[in-house]
């Protein structure tokens, strides 16, 4: 990846953290839909940010693109970062692609090197990546062509394309279809032998290496009560801390949270899914690991204190409706914390409860740093 398309993720990052906006004439659109249409060309390095981002045109630079759902059936001639819920790369890339999201499919070319994570990940028949391909997934599907090497981590991988040099592959499980065609050695750390047709061509060595089993450790419901207290008590203190220092800050947050809840959704999906990879990415040169870090630190406090919003919100919102609007926010962060705490206990849903309180956080923090640093500017106070 060039160094100027990493001082873009940055840029782009901290505009959504720390309401940082680009200062450059590089092209930014956001909204609800962003879209390139077919036939168009941009002739510069192109972020777009939205619930659905759809490329068709040209860009005749880098692109950076993160939403709901991402497409490109268009082209980029450099480097090309595309994160969200669905990832769809039918075009070409004219450099190197990362992508991350729920379901990633790669349809198109990729000149150089691919770096794709994801639930579901699959370089389809008519797909193809340059040289090497670096997977890690729940499900994997490779049967397009790779031209050098393909390293895979995850749970299911299926092979039934080519590949140029060795494949590289620690997963649950493997299959090996009969139109793979591994040019080099066929390396695999599973639980079990796999399932390798008989057309299959390996030209180099089979080596399999069987997983370490894992002993699971019972934990008592004492410990289990004990964590659950601790963890609440320790969420509550801080949004204390939190409400002492910035009252109106956390009022307001937590206002974004219940009165624009989809937007603080979508944001939140887009930091939670951008971040991490433009952290990985940044710290590929030495001098972007100090940034990085920094990033890492400010992002990983933000993903903890996030729920402290989502509880204030629900406390506030109780209290409006039995009519006591004016409650103390102590009082609404403890009552709304405590329920959201009882909710991300129940057995089967809880962690969808999580997410959201997490998602729902992140983006109300992050909307109403972004439009706290807008008024600032505004008022020539920066």
């Amino acid at each position: 990846m060039s160094v100027r398309l990493r001082v873009a993720v940055t840029v782009a990052v901290a505009a959504l953290v720390f309401g940082i906006e680009p200062g450059w004439g590089t092209e930014v659109r956001s909204g609800n839909v962003v879209s390139v249409p077919a036939g168009s060309a941009l002739p510069d390095d192109l972020y777009a940010f939205g619930q659905s981002v759809s490329i068709g045109g040209s860009v005749s630079g880098d692109l950076l693109a993160a939403g709901g759902e991402v497409s490109l059936s268009g082209s980029t001639t450099q480097d090309a970062v595309l994160a969200g819920g669905r990832v769809d790369v039918a075009g070409s890339v004219g450099d190197d692609l990362r992508a991350a999201g729920g379901d990633v499919r790669i349809s198109g070319s990729v000149a150089d090197n691919a770096s794709v994570a994801g639930g579901t990940v699959v370089l389809s028949n008519t797909g193809r990546v340059g040289r090497d391909l670096q997977v890690v997934g729940g499900t994997v599907r490779i049967e397009g062509d790779v031209g050098r090497s393909l390293d895979v981590f995850g749970g299911q991988a299926s092979l039934d394309g080519k590949v140029g040099g060795d494949v590289q592959a620690k997963v649950g499980r493997l299959t090996v279809g009969p139109g793979a065609v591994i040019q080099g050695d066929l390396v695999y750390t599973s639980a079990q032998k796999a399932s390798i047709a008989p057309g299959a061509r390996v030209q180099g060595k089979t080596v399999y290496h069987p997983a370490p089993k894992r002993e699971k450790r019972a934990v008592s419901p004492v410990s289990k009560g004990a964590l659950w207290v601790l963890s609440f008590l320790a969420i509550f203190l801080i949004g204390v801390v939190f409400i002492a220092l910035t009252p109106r800050g956390s009022e307001t947050a937590a206002e974004r949270v219940s009165g624009a809840p989809w937007v603080s959704l979508l944001v939140g999906f887009i930091l939670l899914v951008v971040v991490p990879v433009a952290v990985f990415f940044i710290t590929v040169t030495l001098v972007g690991i100090p940034l990085a870090l920094i990033l890492l630190i400010s992002y990983l406090i933000m993903i903890y204190v996030s729920r402290v919003f989502v509880g204030l919100a629900i406390g506030r919102w109780i209290f409006r409706k039995l009519g006591k609007p004016q409650m103390s926010l102590y009082v609404d962060l403890l009552v709304g914390l405590l329920i959201l705490w009882l909710l991300s206990a129940i057995p089967y849903v809880g962690w969808v409860v999580r997410l959201a309180a997490v998602l729902l956080g992140l983006g109300a923090l992050a909307s109403q740093r972004y439009s706290l640093m807008r008024e600032l500017r505004a008022e020539g106070k920066m």
